[in-house]
């Protein structure tokens, strides 16, 4: 898996957890860049490059 695909794993999985649809995940990704969303990740809490393995 890319890390592209990974961060946009992370986000989706995180937003399904907190109660959003599908449709409402995939228009966020749509309306976000890819650096916005690895950078709020982050600010989440999230450490990204310790759990992503190629």
């Amino acid at each position: 898996m890319a890390y592209q695909e990974y961060v946009y794993e992370v986000f989706r999985d995180h937003h399904d957890c907190m109660g959003m649809d599908e449709e409402e995940i995939s228009e966020l990704i749509e309306e976000t860049s890819f650096a916005q969303i690895e950078k709020w990740l982050t600010k989440s809490g999230y450490d990204l490059n310790e759990y992503y393995s190629d």
